[in-house]
């Protein structure tokens, strides 16, 4: 394995890791959210509201190997499929920390305040439209992300 290799490597890696602390966290949490257990969604989104910010530092650290594979491998870094990914970094934090965060903070604040109708409460903002929506942006993104970096469409 060359240095392109290796490097190349260790960005899919880190990318792929992001995604999958990113994504599938994400969606489990909305699960246990609909349940309208209240303990469970206490325990739940305490333990696992922290995906986001790791999932953020895996992708700051794919990012990272990507320009070291783009530079080992004499890609022009102002290539089109290249400013198509920045662009859909760029847009996978802005959705991640502008609304997936806070829905997930949301609902963990409902689940702590203890009234009766909190599990309601929590059944209710995850059912609302704006996280379905949202949801399926972020994973079109990803998916845009993943066949621009494998296509190179641009």
């Amino acid at each position: 394995m060359n240095p392109t290799q290796a490097i190349e490597f260790l960005h899919v890696t880190f990318v792929v890791l992001a995604l999958g602390m990113m994504i599938f966290p994400g969606i489990l949490l909305q699960q246990i959210a609909l349940t309208g257990d209240v303990a469970a969604i206490r325990t739940a989104y305490r333990v696992g509201m922290y995906h986001g910010r790791v999932g953020a530092l895996l992708l700051g650290i794919g990012v990272i190997f990507g320009l070291g594979t783009a530079a080992f491998a004499h890609f022009p870094l102002a290539s089109g499929w290249l400013s198509a990914a920045y662009v859909a970094v760029v847009l996978i934090v802005i959705l991640g920390v502008a609304f997936h965060q806070r829905h997930e903070a949301a609902i963990l604040a409902a689940a702590s305040g203890g009234g009766q109708d909190a599990g309601a409460e929590c059944v209710r903002l995850a059912r609302s439209l704006a996280p379905m929506v949202l949801n399926i942006t972020s994973l079109l993104v990803w998916l845009f992300a993943i066949f621009d970096m494998i296509v190179k469409p641009f």
